[in-house]
């Protein structure tokens, strides 16, 4: 993805994941809002700023849901793990302290996409796991039976 593509960063991020290009769209517009509001009031706030048409907004994806508000709903569950935002109630986002000055630059982002898919175990740490065998090429080989 191009610089152009992610609004206020000097460096884009190394991620290609769509969704990373809303979080500083998404955290301007909780400021723009006072820090909380509910979630369509964002999705409209942030298609105003980036000039999305309705056209743009209502593509769905597979499961019918519009991939425009799905997206934001991906950068606002990673800045949430982040803690940048959390929810106080039942649709309704806040700013967390730590979100009411944020402006992610790409590293930023990156770091965040990390941190959270590392905790969700869907990318480990950059380390080698020790195969099962314990590189004994004959425990390999080796069935052992009760």
């Amino acid at each position: 993805m191009s610089i152009s593509e992610f609004p206020g960063v000097k460096t884009p991020p190394k991620y290609e994941s769509e969704f990373l290009r809303f979080m500083n769209p998404l955290l301007d517009a909780m400021r723009e809002k006072g820090g909380q509001a509910r979630p369509r009031e964002i999705y409209d706030l942030i298609a105003h700023r980036l000039n999305w048409s309705e056209e743009e907004r209502t593509v769905t994806n597979k499961n019918g849901y519009p991939r425009f508000e799905n997206q934001i709903a991906w950068a606002r569950s990673y800045l949430v793990k982040a803690g940048y935002l959390d929810s106080p109630s039942h649709g309704v986002w806040r700013l967390t302290d730590k979100g009411k000055d944020a402006h992610l630059d790409g590293p930023d982002i990156d770091a965040i996409f990390r941190r959270v898919l590392e905790t969700r175990g869907w990318r480990r740490p950059a380390q080698k796991p020790e195969p099962r065998w314990n590189g004994n090429p004959q425990l390999k080989s080796k069935r052992t039976r009760p």
